[in-house]
């Protein structure tokens, strides 16, 4: 089925998504790079190919692991503020609560979707026309609000599922979500456009023998009631 699209708004030229889930994980890719670049001087690297998973670098996965951490972080203390930990969660994904402003305002992430954005402008001939490179720069910075709102957008559902995945362990565990970024420590495992994005967590080590003194003291309590 056909559909209305406008065509007289500026900036709006973009269309559902220039991105690709790949594109996405090569934005942190080249954030990393360009953050952790202080000569300015190292080049950034190619994107990934169209919805190759398995030539996601581990150097990205490093820097999901760090925003990973930076959201739980930023998450955990408006358990507090809110009736249960889901409220929170939908806080922050409605709007409500603002997360991540260290990152979004970062200079290094706009480079970064900029320039994977010039990047995919080149390689989605097919879909977008050929462009030049002075073209897909052009492109971009008419684009960069839009672009800027999709990464947006993309980590809304990196939070989502990253929250989903850490409640479930914090509510069979019986601890906080502060606990589950502090102890079992969540990395990112695995990427496809399938199954979205999955998490490693640790396993919780408990000193037993402490454990084993908690329930000798609640028995002796127990004794005087």
């Amino acid at each position: 089925m056909s559909k209305f699209k406008r065509t007289n708004i500026e900036g709006l030229d973009v269309g559902d998504s220039l991105f690709e889930l790949t594109d996405y994980v090569s934005i942190i890719h080249t954030y990393k790079v360009f953050k952790e670049d202080e000569t300015n001087q190292v080049p950034p690297p190619k994107i990934i190919r169209r919805n190759r998973w398995d030539e996601i670098p581990q150097e990205a996965a490093d820097e999901m692991d760090v925003i990973t951490d930076m959201i739980l972080g930023e998450i955990a203390p408006l358990e507090e503020k809110y009736n249960s930990v889901e409220e929170a969660i939908s806080a922050v994904l409605s709007g409500r609560e603002s997360i991540l402003k260290d990152l979004y305002y970062d200079e290094n992430l706009k480079q970064a979707i900029a320039n994977v954005a010039v990047q995919v402008y080149r390689r989605n001939s097919f879909d977008t026309g050929c462009y030049t490179d002075e073209e897909a720069i052009k492109k971009v910075k008419k684009n960069m609000a839009s672009l800027t709102d999709d990464f947006e957008q993309f980590m809304k559902a990196f939070i989502y599922l990253l929250s989903q995945q850490s409640v479930e362990r914090a509510k069979s565990r019986g601890i906080t979500l502060e606990q589950v970024r502090t102890e079992m420590k969540p990395k990112v495992a695995e990427i496809d456009g399938f199954q979205g994005i999955k998490w490693h967590f640790e396993q919780i080590t408990y000193d037993l023998s402490e454990m084993k003194k908690k329930s000798e003291d609640s028995r002796n309590d127990d004794m005087f009631i």
